[in-house]
């Protein structure tokens, strides 16, 4: 079963935004008090600065209270257009079948005409090394996050880097947790 999703036009009423604001900044409140969660902000805003990759990708407390419905209306108009969509269907499928439910779907969805929003310039130029530690009195365990600006992806680098990250500090199975958790979990130790 295929369905629209948001796509077009967006449904997006009043009330229902302002239902959803309380549960979204519910939701920051809770994650700001969980390390893993806080040192993702951090970081970013650290790497980033105040460019477009240094904000949290679903907002602050600040700007989910300010966000109005004309916001979201807004964005759709200027960002969600045809031209820059891709329709993708994977599984027990003719062409014939995907072409049919394209047009089913997507066929009345026209390129509003007005020009694209100009993306911003992406972070800052210049980085240098940041040490910082918060302090959590309370968290009932840390979080270490060690970032910086990536290799691009066309890079010869870019792959080993990949294994290399899950390697060392990616999961249940890196090196930092092996070194941290279990090698020297405090609780273990004492066991």
């Amino acid at each position: 079963r295929i369905s629209r999703l948001v796509l077009p036009p967006p449904a997006c009423a009043k009330r229902d935004v302002h239902r959803r604001k309380p549960q979204r900044r519910e939701g920051h409140r809770a994650a700001l008090q969980l390390p893993g969660s806080l040192a993702r902000v951090v970081t970013d805003r650290v790497l980033f600065g105040a460019g477009e990759y240094g904000h949290a990708i679903s907002g602050t407390l600040e700007s989910v209270q300010a966000i109005e419905r004309r916001d979201i209306v807004q964005l759709y108009e200027a960002n969600y257009r045809p031209q820059d969509a891709a329709f993708i269907l994977a599984g027990d499928i003719t062409l014939a079948q995907a072409k049919k439910y394209a047009e089913d779907l997507f066929g009345a969805w026209k390129d509003p005409g007005n020009p694209p929003n100009e993306k911003a310039a992406a972070g800052t130029t210049t980085w240098k090394p940041t040490t910082l530690a918060i302090d959590m009195p309370d968290a009932g365990q840390a979080a270490v996050a060690l970032s910086k600006p990536t290799i691009k992806s066309d890079s010869l680098d870019y792959y080993p880097a990949l294994v290399a990250n899950a390697a060392l500090g990616t999961g249940f199975v890196s090196r930092l947790t092996r070194e941290t958790r279990i090698k020297r979990d405090p609780i273990d130790a004492a066991g």
